[in-house]
């Protein structure tokens, strides 16, 4: 009688353990909304990536940042990314940077990819020297920046497609033909 009685409080002392620690976990993600944050970046970055590795640059559109989206309309967007100058041959997320305060993201991008030089608009492609007149293959970093914004991420255009210029003031162009 004592050890059935011992056994069902041991299993009490373990059912209470197990809700205690439950309830912790979900305390410990209320305290910290950017746990579930982190792991929708990962997410996103993960859907950015397979859109990437697909060309979908329709729905890439939709991954950014909905205030830039009424500054840059879809024609221009494409205009400045889908114009198949860059072929990816592969493309992986490495390093998270969340900063919380700002809520801003960097994820680094490392991405192997040819450049089609000979579709470049002529005066882009004077830069180049004669033996890169076709495709030239780099392994690449770059960073996506991200922006947490109505509870989800966004990634950020680049600063020159939103604002028309570099950052020495020049207008940009874009080598699309849309």
């Amino acid at each position: 009688m004592q050890t059935a009685t011992l056994f069902r409080r041991a299993g009490m002392v373990l059912l209470a353990g197990v809700i205690a620690l439950a309830g912790w976990d979900m305390l410990r993600a209320e305290a910290d909304p950017y746990v579930s944050a982190e792991q929708a970046l990962l997410k996103r970055v993960d859907e950015y990536v397979e859109l990437r590795k697909k060309d979908d640059w329709l729905r890439l559109y939709e991954l950014t940042d909905p205030r830039q989206r009424r500054v840059v309309p879809i024609k221009e967007f494409l205009n400045f990314y889908d114009h198949e100058l860059l072929e990816l041959h592969s493309i992986e997320p490495g390093t998270t940077h969340i900063d919380r305060g700002a809520q801003r993201a960097v994820v680094d991008i490392k991405l192997v990819a040819a450049l089609d030089v000979a579709a470049l608009p002529p005066d882009v492609r004077r830069g180049f020297r004669e033996e890169h007149t076709e495709h030239l293959q780099r392994n690449m970093e770059c960073q996506l920046r991200w922006t947490w914004f109505n509870d989800d991420w966004y990634f950020l255009m680049d600063d020159e497609v939103v604002q028309g210029r570099d950052s020495l003031g020049n207008v940009v162009k874009s080598h699309g033909n849309r």
